[in-house]
């Protein structure tokens, strides 16, 4: 039985991804783990035969319905019926319109980049006298580069939207409701039909692909693509909130100073360091502390690309795949931070992203 439903649910979800599911019966000694990962709810808390809750409801759906209610057996059933309303009062999110800035991925703009990195000279930068003049500019030439090819793009988005849905597809959406409100009634069924077209295909598309990816690809984004292929929501779209409530009356700012002094005080039994000292530079280098430009190269080349970018913003597929380029450099600014003593402060520099161990978190010092 439990592997006829599982098979009846996937059969369903696959035609109608991300739909409403009810589904109930007289479950009598049913083992349901399959069900309640499926991710389902069962929503009948009171018995419903004797002492037994045998007549159970297991759906998605459980915020758009209010408490059920238990009322007398129909004819001469033995069981109790179960009465699930619609709410009429839920608080339920339809989502938001929010501004996405993402950088752009254009082709011509990435070729023009590398062209312009391989045309740079770096001659005033290995002349400058100090290590911050040339962290300052490695980051501004580097940066404007950047800025100009592959400028940051900004794009509406509704929170709501199904991660099949595209640009083309808002268009033709936005046309057929203004064909609606104008009364172009034959304009209108002209969109509607290619919406009703379009819609299985690109719902179709989105999906073999996100499982030929998980197929074929990495394990290190295996989870998310999951979450996103069966919309699976996580426990707390904001799971520091509870705590901030409950230590600073819902003041993040305040959570997050907090969280800081914490995660500050593992060095605490360190003596600190003192600022009126600067030390001396020497006449000359000890080989032992000249790094070299292909070991520069070669760390830059291992360098991850998935993971996020410092506070200084540069993405990391740039240093690697211009690590050629971008070596010489980055060396020059290694060699003339061990040569004064002094780290660019750029590099101390790093986000800090607290993550909760269980959920929700309770605890700044147990649960963080």
């Amino acid at each position: 039985m439990t592997a006829h439903l599982m098979d009846r649910l996937d059969t369903a979800s696959r035609a109608h991804p991300c739909a409403g599911i009810v589904l109930l019966g007289d479950f009598n000694r049913l083992r349901d783990s399959a069900l309640l990962s499926y991710p389902l709810k069962q929503v009948v808390k009171s018995p419903t035969r004797g002492t037994a809750v045998l007549d159970k409801i297991y759906t998605n759906l459980q915020d758009w319905y209010s408490c059920l209610s238990i009322l007398p057996n129909i004819g001469r059933s033995d069981h109790n019926a179960v009465l699930m309303s619609a709410t009429t009062n839920a608080k339920l999110s339809h989502g938001e319109v929010v501004t996405v800035t993402v950088r752009s991925n254009d082709l011509n703009g990435k070729a023009m980049l590398a062209q312009a990195i391989k045309n740079l000279d770096w001659n005033h930068l290995y002349q400058l006298p100090n290590c911050s003049d040339m962290v300052t500019c490695f980051y501004s030439t580097l940066t404007a580069l950047i800025d100009a090819h592959l400028p940051l793009l900004s794009f509406k988005r509704h929170t709501m939207d199904k991660p099949w849905v595209t640009d083309q597809f808002r268009r033709l959406i936005r046309c057929r409701q203004n064909a609606w409100k104008n009364g172009q009634m034959e304009r209108y069924r002209a969109y509607r039909n290619k919406i009703n077209r379009l819609a299985p295909q690109l719902r179709r598309k989105y999906y073999s692909r996100k499982v030929r990816g998980l197929r074929e690809g990495d394990p290190h984004n295996w989870w998310r693509s999951i979450k996103q292929i069966t919309s699976f929501q996580s426990k707390s779209a904001h799971p520091l909130l509870g705590l901030a409530n409950q230590l600073h009356d819902g003041d993040i700012l305040a959570l997050a100073n907090n969280i800081s002094l914490f995660f500050k005080h593992v060095a605490d039994d360190l003596p600190p360091l003192s600022t009126d000292f600067t030390p001396p530079i020497p006449d000359h280098y000890h080989s032992e502390f000249i790094i070299d430009r292909g070991e520069v190269e070669m760390k830059l080349s291992r360098i991850h690309i998935h993971k996020a970018p410092g506070p200084d913003g540069l993405p990391n597929w740039v240093l690697r795949d211009f690590c050629d380029k971008l070596s010489g450099p980055v060396c020059a600014i290694f060699n003339a931070s061990l040569h004064e003593g002094v780290v660019p402060p750029c590099w101390k520099e790093a986000h800090v992203i607290p993550v909760p161990k269980v959920h929700p978190p309770k605890a700044i010092e147990s649960d963080l």
